[in-house]
């Protein structure tokens, strides 16, 4: 899928900053689910990456997000999505995604300063384990994402060995594979790819995907 561009690129000095997270998750059946990103600074220029997890075969993003890459699997079920934007002049500190069905979800957000725009991701399925991501800018002060998604709440997500800031967005503590738990930690990393490693985990889950991410530096 496309990169999602933002402005011209400069040859970069600095690595993306985040200044900010946000996240949560619905325990009740809900088509369109609110957001609160009130925990985010909002600056104008920023760029906000976005992880979302429900059991919904199709759903929209908040207006001005792009998806990055999302990946939906038939048989079960689940659907684990990323999206970006850059922050706008009034960003709303609610949005609403909209979905074709009722279900309850898990997301987290990160906010980044001195991003460039461009944001890529590949999603795996059936795995803790994300996959190697090269994107096509090369080598560069990236900031590496990684995400793990899993079916129930009642559980614990560890992100991979190097990753931190991890922030988790999860249904309440439950063991049904309705609920949802999502899990996001980043990296600085000076590389042309990245290979995050696997995600450890432990309680009732079922049903993991999981994602890497690449933040353009400014």
């Amino acid at each position: 899928m496309a990169p999602f561009v933002n402005v011209l690129w400069s040859n970069p000095s600095a690595f993306p900053g985040r200044v900010g997270t946000a996240s949560g998750g619905t325990s009740s059946l809900t088509t369109n689910p609110s957001l609160d990103l009130s925990t985010l600074p909002l600056t104008e220029g920023n760029v906000m990456v976005l992880v979302f997890r429900d059991q919904d075969a199709g759903h929209t993003g908040p207006t001005g997000w792009t998806l990055v890459n999302d990946l939906y699997a038939t048989t079960i079920g689940r659907h684990m999505s990323v999206w970006a934007k850059t922050v706008g002049a009034a960003e709303a500190s609610s949005q609403t995604f909209t979905k074709s069905s009722s279900s309850r979800c898990g997301w987290v957000a990160f906010e980044y300063g001195g991003a460039h725009g461009d944001v890529e991701a590949v999603v795996t399925d059936a795995t803790l384990n994300p996959a190697s991501l090269t994107p096509a800018w090369g080598s560069a002060k990236t900031q590496w994402v990684t995400a793990c998604s899993v079916a129930a709440s009642d559980n614990t997500l560890t992100a991979p060995s190097g990753y931190t800031g991890q922030v988790d967005g999860a249904s309440a503590a439950s063991t049904a594979d309705s609920r949802a738990r999502c899990a996001m930690a980043h990296l600085e990393n000076e590389a042309a790819s990245e290979d995050p490693g696997v995600w450890g985990a432990s309680g009732t889950y079922f049903y993991e995907m999981s994602a890497t991410i690449a933040v353009r530096p400014a």
